[in-house]
């Protein structure tokens, strides 16, 4: 007996050769003897017709008809087998054709218990939900570490290099809060598709959690070669997206550590790809990047302030520093813009370009924000109750607030609680965020302009703003970006940006601050463009509430909202 068959003779499936012409069996598996408690001997007499319950010759035959005729390579049914004691089971039957060496035709038939059937469709579904993303189909954490280390082992042995890549979208989740999470499905499943285009033969795509992936790049000569897969999957993910209607544009930042170069260890290869990817992200996103020694220290570092940033408000770390607005016309400080800081019990205070971003990451900014908005809204009634004329406070928005559906009402109760008057409150809102929903943008600027506030566009010039939609939006200022302010009045380009931003902000009835002015020569530019209300250095430092209130009080008769 060869290898093969005595794998069928031990086999619990029921395995027959019928007789193409006759319909005799000419071979029985022992797990058909056993199922149907006849004798091999006794079965090779009987035909399936004895055994199938509901057949005649007829009927059987013009159901293999489509296998005898080579139309099909195999059929399947379900049908009913009868015991020799007249019992009767359900199976699924297999028919295939098969040709032997004589140029005799046989169906092979193979009957599989139907409960012995589902339990096997069982355990594959099984093996497929605990292994496989079921959004996107492609291999899932779990199975993805498995093919890791099969990789690594077979790199050991032929000396090659792995390639790991992270890779994650670029702000996915302001997209997925923006467009709905429906479409934002719909994103996942076609970059999907796009990795595994991208994929070479023997590499492995995988869905790790939310919008990031990780791609195995197997039997590599050099790390040149995942450097050009990298930057081809950089190219792919960037194309444009058809989502509902629409084209969407998505970014990617890949991280890359490398097998042996970086690391042997399978778990520590996915940590150094996924530091090598956040390292991707700070730098903007858009781009790949390998993994560096020195990343190590750097996502430490992070690590240390997004684990303090957690527990900073309700340690009371966090403070609020005003600088004030200044119309160079009067000479008047005519209103403040409220800035956040934090003072780290160990690293001392932690300018905001350390902590905004790990915040806006994290989804703290909310948070913080509404404290921010709180606080300087108390601190303005405090002044106020100290003689100080009404100022008006100007608080930034993140783009996590400014999406939240009740935004508005949460304005509107800071300032119920704060009693501040809503004309006092200027809510300072990104370009870019604005536009990022236009229609939906309109609506959230028009419910918070029905409270009173005044609402101004923070670092006007570097978005995308369309001069139909900047008509509609209903805001008050434009503030100039201080990137254009910096480099004024050396930059002839700068120069005429500023100018233009001053004389659209004048076209449309709107007021114009310019952020960022430090020398003489930048308010002296400034001022023969028309702009004549400025912020920065030149006019005065973020100071703390104290320092800024006994300032105000020595100038209280000059200063007004304007």
């Amino acid at each position: 007996m060869t290898d093969l068959s005595a794998v069928v003779e031990a086999s619990l499936h029921e395995v027959y050769a019928v007789d193409a012409e006759t319909l005799g069996y000419r071979y029985v598996s022992a797990g058909a003897v056993r199922n149907l408690g006849y004798s091999r001997a006794a079965m090779l007499t009987m035909t399936p017709l004895q055994v199938l319950s509901g057949f005649d010759p007829g009927s059987f035959r013009s159901l293999v008809a489509p296998v005898l005729g080579g139309k099909r390579d195999r059929l399947t049914f379900r049908g009913t087998h009868r015991r020799a004691d007249g019992s009767l089971y359900p199976v699924d039957v297999s028919v295939q054709l098969v040709v032997s060496d004589e140029a005799r035709s046989f169906l092979l038939l193979r009957a599989v218990l139907v409960e012995v059937a589902e339990r096997t469709r069982t355990a594959q579904l099984l093996l497929r939900l605990t292994s496989y993303d079921s959004l996107t189909d492609l291999p899932n954490r779990v199975l993805f570490r498995d093919r890791l280390e099969q990789a690594l082992a077979q790199a050991k042995r032929h000396r090659q290099f792995v390639g790991l890549l992270i890779l994650d979208l670029d702000r996915f989740r302001l997209m997925n809060d923006t467009l709905g999470h429906r479409a934002g499905d719909v994103l996942l499943r076609e970059v999907a598709k796009r990795l595994l285009r991208c994929a070479r033969d023997g590499d492995t795509v995988a869905r790790f959690d939310g919008d990031e992936f990780a791609i195995i790049l197997t039997g590599l000569h050099s790390p040149q070669e995942a450097s050009s897969v990298a930057q081809h999957l950089l190219e792919t993910v960037s194309e444009p997206a058809p989502i509902e209607g629409s084209d969407v544009y998505v970014t990617a930042s890949i991280g890359i550590a490398l097998y042996p170069s970086d690391t042997t260890d399978p778990d520590g290869l996915i940590q150094l790809a996924d530091t090598a990817m956040c390292q991707a992200k700070a730098l903007g996103g858009h781009v790949a990047r390998f993994y560096t020694a020195d990343m190590n220290a750097k996502a430490l570092e992070r690590l240390n302030l997004e684990t303090g940033l957690r527990k900073a408000l309700d340690r009371h770390e966090f403070l609020v520093h005003y600088q004030p607005q200044i119309d160079l016309t009067s000479g008047r400080v005519i209103g403040l813009e409220a800035l956040a800081r934090w003072r780290h019990p160990v690293l001392g205070l932690i300018p905001p370009t350390q902590f905004i971003p790990i915040a806006e990451e994290t989804g703290l900014i909310v948070p913080i924000g509404h404290w921010v908005l709180w606080t300087a809204c108390l601190q303005t009634q405090a002044w106020r109750a100290m003689g100080v004329p009404p100022l008006r406070i100007a608080v930034n928005l993140s783009a996590r607030q400014f999406q939240h559906q009740d935004v508005a009402a949460l304005v509107s109760q800071v300032l119920q609680e704060t009693g501040l008057d809503p004309h006092c409150l200027e809510l300072e809102l990104t370009e870019s965020m604005v536009m990022q929903n236009v229609e939906e943008s309109i609506a959230t600027l028009r419910a918070l302009k029905a409270l009173g506030v005044h609402l101004s566009i923070d670092d006007f010039g570097t978005g995308y703003s369309s001069l139909n939609y900047l008509a509609q939006l209903p805001v008050d200022t434009l503030k100039i970006d201080q990137s254009f302010v910096r480099d004024l009045p050396a930059d002839p380009q700068a120069a005429m940006i500023a100018s233009t931003i001053i004389a659209l902000a004048h076209s449309l009835n709107l007021k114009v601050i310019a952020e960022g002015v430090e020398t003489e020569q930048q308010e002296a530019a400034l001022r023969a463009g028309q702009c004549f209300v400025m912020q920065g250095y030149r006019f005065g430092r973020p100071v703390p509430a104290c320092d800024m209130g006994s300032r105000l009080v020595e100038i209280g008769r000059d200063a007004r909202v304007p």
